[in-house]
């Protein structure tokens, strides 16, 4: 996935490469991938408020994360959800919610597949691989 940094909670980010690092088909072209991600980021922005983004016509989307207040659990190292990084996003995904759980005093892996995916709104498939992939 190519993304450039320019502070720390501010990046460029390839809409194509993020939706094949997020496991979308293979058979997708670049312009669906590109829309998929538009849409999941359109609503991380409008509905969670957890970034704001600036979408160009034939360049990489701009991203700012918004400063969240509240809790915080301790997570990987930040080289685990660093662009650039080989780990796939499920992967990376399934990593900070590994955190977020041992964090509580919960162990990851007493919980299904199938329960993790709707406790934390992520599909089914994408948590089944990334175990695989971690394992």
């Amino acid at each position: 996935m190519n993304s450039q940094y320019a502070d720390r909670g501010e990046f460029s980010l390839n809409l194509a490469d993020m939706g094949a690092s997020l496991g979308m088909p293979d058979s997708w072209k670049d312009d669906a991938l590109r829309r998929q991600v538009i849409k999941s980021l359109n609503k991380l922005k409008d509905k969670y408020n957890l970034l704001n983004v600036t979408f160009f016509h034939t360049r990489d989307a701009w991203l700012e994360l918004a400063d969240i207040p509240g809790d915080t659990f301790p997570a990987a190292p930040l080289s685990v959800i660093s662009p650039g990084k080989e780990k796939l996003m499920r992967v990376k995904i399934l990593l900070l919610i590994n955190d977020l759980l041992k964090s509580q005093g919960e162990d990851p892996s007493a919980i299904s597949d199938k329960a993790l995916a709707g406790r934390f709104h992520i599909s089914y498939w994408s948590v089944q691989d990334a175990r695989k992939e971690v394992e």
